[in-house]
Parts: structure tokens; sequence; C-alpha cells
């Protein structure tokens, strides 16, 4: 179903809030650095792969309550760090022992217990393929031999989609750089530069099912990803045709984007295309990068804003009868973006007004006119940007003022957003390439916000349960996903901002398997664990 931009236009102005955004972005603050910086290796060579690594998993590795962060190395001189919190929102090195390997030159990163043993398994990807590591219960991890999922990959998720109780595994496969891994691309001076992902073989992403008990079987071809190659690098989970069944969209690049929907036979079909999400407004293909689900018109159905190359705009996808449009204008989010390459994002309501906004991690993968960072060598030292946060407002979203901590210049790859100490209010994780990745902390306000976990009765996360939150007349809609972003690992819990309301939160949980449960937060209260089975 395709709409009129006049009437899209029409419902927008009906629907926006007269009120300003009243909360100032100034004020973010580093928690800490982490460093040595990942960087790709001096080889004299610039690899299409060394563009798009700076992955992240933000989870629970040692079992003891708060989050820990895993950063993806490239080589054994910048391998892959575990950085453990020993105390509230302190991090120390724990990489030695941990059991992964330095050798692997690692994209991005994902979380999930795929055994079913309670503890948080961790698959990698990369140039070569993906690893996936067991989790002994301790924070100490074990490579599984018998995983395979080959070739160059970039995000990847956890998902159960066939609803067996187990996890399954979704991966964004980029390009086919094993047949010439060396290849050298040149920019118009003739400067070595990295190859795009055309210069390679386009590859199709892989759906492997969980056999039961954390091994894997490919079923790809059984569900038609054999059929539709291109160049995945973000991934998302929702619900986006209205049937109350888990969907998946990819954001490619170069390639038209890939919305996989289930089927009433528990087969997935490919149809980006006829609902409006494989090409921009102009009919056009563009370079996705990251991709997050969120609800921007208020109506309980996800929309889809997705990241781009400088000179393409950043895109967002708003939803109506299960069918979508580029709106990225009108919500004033296309010049804002242009200038500037978007990979990581993060859709959290980082002022607690009661609507999400949307931060963008940026890096530039060609060289800029100027060199922004003399510390660094060429070319990274022209490819750094500061980081973007667009803020709600009554016309749509507005380009917040620069923040000197949120916007230090960089080149940033995933961003995660979650409340890493467990104690109600929300830090966000900036990975960059080249310099240190940083934690950081929005601005302190009177803003009421409450972070909402949907577990099992054993008390596990339950991936892609629904979590819709009203407090006054008031509904926000939240999916708690673990991908939203870029190459990333988000942790498995939802944020609401409520702003100045002193009512209790009515929560409702619609859980996976079509069950629901509803809870009554109290005020005072900034972290709650919503329980299967255990609501009114």
């Amino acid at each position: 179903m395709r709409w009129s931009m006049i009437v899209f236009l029409g419902f927008f102005t009906a629907c926006a809030p007269d009120e300003p955004n009243a909360v100032d972005s100034q004020g973010w603050r580093k928690i800490q650095e982490f460093g040595p910086a990942v960087q790709v290796p001096r080889d004299g060579a610039l690899r299409l792969e060394y563009g798009v690594t700076g992955g992240a998993a933000v989870f629970d590795a040692d079992g003891d309550g708060d989050l820990d962060i895993l950063l993806t190395g490239t080589s054994p001189k910048s391998p892959t760090r575990l950085w453990r919190q020993t105390t509230n929102l302190e991090f120390v090195d724990a990489s030695e022992g941990s059991g992964f390997d330095a050798t692997f030159f690692g994209i991005g990163a994902t979380a999930g217990d795929v055994d079913g043993d309670g503890d948080v398994d961790v698959l990698m990807t990369g140039r070569l393929g993906c690893q996936l590591y067991r989790n002994n219960g301790v924070g100490i991890f074990e490579q599984s031999t018998d995983f395979l999922a080959p070739k160059c990959s970039s995000s990847a998720t956890f998902v159960d989609y066939d609803l067996d109780g187990d996890l399954d595994l979704f991966v964004c496969r980029y390009a086919d750089i094993s047949l010439n891994p060396d290849k050298e691309c040149r920019d118009p001076a003739g400067r070595l530069e990295l190859c795009g992902p055309t210069a390679h073989p386009a590859l199709h992403d892989l759906l492997l099912n969980n056999d039961g008990n954390g091994t894997f079987t490919d079923v790809s071809v059984n569900h038609g990803l054999d059929r539709v190659a291109a160049a995945g690098l973000g991934v998302v989970v929702d619900e986006f045709t209205g049937d109350d069944l888990l969907d998946l969209y990819v954001a490619n690049d170069g390639y038209e984007n890939h919305l996989w929907v289930m089927g009433e036979d528990g087969l997935f079909t490919e149809q980006a295309a006829q609902r409006g999400l494989a090409l921009n407004l102009m009919g056009e293909t563009e370079a996705g990068m990251g991709v997050v689900s969120l609800d921007v018109d208020g109506d309980m159905a996800p929309d889809l804003y997705c990241t781009h190359l400088a000179a393409e705009s950043n895109t967002l996808y708003i939803g109506k009868n299960n069918a979508f449009l580029d709106s990225t204008a009108p919500l004033g989010l296309g010049v804002a973006s242009m200038p500037r390459t978007g990979f990581g994002v993060v859709a959290r309501d980082f002022n607690r007004d009661g609507r999400e906004d949307l931060l963008v991690g940026n890096g530039r993968v060609t060289r800029g006119s100027s060199v922004v960072l003399p510390s660094l060598d060429d070319p990274w030292n022209g490819m750094a940007e500061p980081n973007d946060l667009y803020l709600r407002s009554g016309r749509g979203f507005e380009l917040a003022p620069k923040d000197p901590v949120l916007s230090e210049v960089g080149l940033t790859r995933a961003v995660v957003a979650g409340d890493f100490d467990r104690q109600g209010q929300l830090e966000v994780l900036i990975v960059n390439v080249e310099t240190p990745s940083i934690l950081v902390t929005p601005p302190k306000t009177q803003a009421r916000e409450l972070f909402v976990e949907a577990v099992d009765q054993a008390g596990h996360p339950v991936l892609h349960a629904l979590i819709l939150c009203q407090s006054g007349d008031k509904i926000q809609r939240r999916r708690q996903g673990i991908s939203d972003g870029y190459a990333s690992a988000q942790p498995p819990e939802v944020h609401f901002g409520l702003g100045a309301s002193q009512l209790p939160a009515e929560l409702t949980v619609r859980w996976p398997d079509g069950s629901q449960d509803a809870f009554q937060v109290e005020p005072h209260i900034t972290r709650f664990q919503a329980q299967k089975g255990s609501g009114r």
C-alpha cells in the first residue's frame, strides 16, 4: 500500500505535540575510556573489512548482575577485549584468559544463552565468518568447534523465530572477500582507499536453527535466503506486518534492503519492495549501515530508521497499514544527516519526555577534505566525525547542539545504550576505531525514567517481548531486542521516559507465544523485572 505525501504530511501536522522540547542536550559526562584503541592492521593495505570493524556486545558475562563490555578486535596487536564491571560503572580489562581468539579479525558481536544453561554466550562476526563462544558461568569462554557460518559477516542477532524456546540465529553477510582478499581500490587521485562492497561478490544472509542443545543447522535455503544476495550490515527484529509474528529487517550497503516476513507456515518470505522498505523515496538504493526500530508516531506499530553514507541522508520509514513510506524530510532528518556517515544508532528517550530520540555514531569510510585528527595515520586522520543527537520536537526531530563529550570527533561504529550498573539510569557506549571507546551518560533531569526487563519464570530474558507502558493518558511501545544499531548486542531491556508524571506506570507485556501479562509499577521504582506468568 502506498499513500500520498500530502495525506502523510497532514497526518503528522495533526498529531505532532505543540510544546517544544524543553530539556537541554548539553551536559553529557564521560564515565570511562577503554584503551588501547581498537586498530586495524598496519600491513600497507586498505581491505574492505577495515572500514566496518568496531563492534561490541554489552551483557552480563560473569553472572554478577551488572553489565560487562566486549569490544571486537582485529589482530594479536589489537585483540578482542572483555571489560568486566567490578563496582558501579568501573571496568577492568579481563581479556587475558577470557578465551577469545586473539588472531580473529572481528567485525561485530551478539550475545544470548544458546544452550539454555542460564549463562550468556557470545557470537562474533568477522572477515572470515563467525565464531561462537560458550560461557562457563564465570565469564570464561570456550570456542565451539562445531559451529560453521562462513565468509565475511557483520551484524547478527539471536531470535526464537520458530517459538520452540531456544535461540536461533540470523547472520548478515557482507561480501565474499575469499576470492580476492588483497584486492586494492583507489580514489580518483590514485591513492589507496577502502573498497566498497560491490568490489567483491555479494552474499546471501544466513538463518541458523538451534537444534535444542546449542548446536545449529543452516536452514537458509528452506526460507529462500539463498535467492537474494546483497551486502548486509544491520538487522533488527520486530513485527512489521500486523500479524503478531516476528519479522527481520536487513539494511544492505548499496543493495535493496530486505524484509523477511514470517508466515503462518513458519517460513520467511522477502517483502521489502512491496511494503516500501527496499529503496528510499526517490527509488534509490542507499548504503545501509545501522538500523533501529522505534515508534515515532505513537500508533503502537514499528517505524524504521537507517543510517547511511555522507551525501545520502539517513532514512526514516514510517509504517501505516503494514506498509512504509520514506518520511525523512518532513520529519527534519534529511539535510541534517547528509554531511556525515552514520553507522551505529540507538533510539532512547535521552531527555525522558516520553518520546524516543536518536543517537547516531558517525565516521567516514573515505578521506575527508582535510585532516581532522593529526595523531592518526593516513587515511584515518581524515575520516573522523562528530556524532549526532536528534531530539524529538513538535515538528519531528531536531539536531541537538554539539556536546563536547557526546560529539567528540572520532571514527564511531557501534553504539550501545542501557542501564550498565542496574541503578535505573541510562548510559551509552560509543565504540570507536583508532581512538579509545568511551562510556558516557546523558544530562541529569528531574524527569522520571523506567527500565523494564521481560523475563521467563527462571529469570532469563525473553528476547523480543513487546512491552507497552501507560502513565496517565500516554502509551509508549518498546520491543525487547538486542540487535538495534550496528554490529552490536544491546542489553535485553527497554527504557521509558515518563516526564513529570507521578502516576503508576501500567505495563502490558505481550510474550512471543501470544500470551500477555499486566503489571503496575509505582512512581519511585526506576527498574522493574516483569516475569512471565506473574502479572495480572
